[in-house]
C-alpha cells in the first residue's frame, strides 16, 4: 500500500514538474524570441547610424577641401586685383606725372 502511495506521489510529482517545465517553456520562448528580434534591430540601427557617420565625414571632407579651394582661389583673385590695382596707381601716377611736366 505504501509503495503504491509512493509510486501515485512520484507520479502526481513527474506530471508537475513537466507542465512546469512546460510552462516555463512557453513564457520563455516567445521572450527569446523578442530578445533576439531586438538585439537584430539594435545590430540593424547600429550599422544604418555607422553609415550615417560615414556619409556625413565624407560630406565634411568635401565642404572642407570646397572651402580650401574657395580660399585658393579668393587668394589668386585676391593677388591679381592687388597687382592691377598697383598697376593702374602706377599708370595713373606717371599719367600724372607727365601731364604735370607738360
Amino acid at each position: 500500500k505504501n509503495e503504491v502511495i509512493r509510486l501515485s506521489a512520484d507520479c502526481v510529482e513527474k506530471s508537475y514538474r513537466s507542465e512546469i517545465i512546460q510552462t516555463i517553456k512557453a513564457h520563455t520562448t516567445p521572450l527569446h524570441a523578442t530578445i533576439s528580434s531586438i538585439q537584430e534591430q539594435l545590430l540593424i540601427s547600429e550599422q544604418v547610424s555607422q553609415k550615417s557617420c560615414s556619409t556625413l565625414s565624407d560630406k565634411i571632407r568635401d565642404i572642407e577641401s570646397r572651402v580650401v579651394g574657395f580660399q585658393d582661389n579668393y587668394s589668386v583673385h585676391s593677388m591679381s586685383f592687388k597687382r592691377e590695382i598697383e598697376s593702374t596707381v602706377d599708370r595713373l601716377l606717371r599719367d600724372k606725372h607727365v601731364l604735370g611736366n607738360m
